[in-house]
């Protein structure tokens, strides 16, 4: 009987190092933080990368160029951007990332009062799917 359990657990470090993997694998590679750093990070940003549309109506440009500039350097799951239509008040973008539609609308609300706007009250923002439209009032 104790030789029978002896050899059975000749096996557990194989099969933990295995579980561990499993582990990782499905948190995107990336380890877990006691400091719940990788809860904030799953909840934002797992998943595939997603193409999303940003239009940003009514911003001058400077500011437009901020929020996406922002966007790109403080957001969690960013891959690239690109400008896909320019004119007077009016800038439209391709974002592609990871991060979820909801993560995505949270940090857009919090760029734009980096900025200096009042989120309830200068802009609107509308989510829907992979279309983002940021009026700013």
């Amino acid at each position: 009987m104790v030789t029978g359990v002896l050899r059975k657990m000749r096996f557990l470090p194989i099969i933990l190092s295995g579980l561990l993997l499993v582990a990782c694998a499905a948190n995107g590679g990336e380890k877990s933080s006691s400091r719940g750093e990788g809860k904030h990070t799953s909840r934002m940003s797992q998943g595939m990368v997603t193409a999303f549309t940003i239009t940003l109506r009514r911003f001058k440009s400077d500011d437009a160029i901020y929020l996406v500039s922002r966007l790109a350097d403080g957001s969690l799951g960013y891959q690239s951007h690109n400008l896909l239509k320019s004119a007077s008040g009016l800038r439209i973008y391709e974002y592609r990332s990871s991060i979820k539609a909801f993560a995505l609308e949270e940090q857009l609300n919090k760029f734009i009062e980096e900025r200096g706007f009042d989120a309830d009250r200068d802009v609107e923002i509308y989510v829907q799917g992979t279309t983002v439209i940021v009026d700013r009032l």
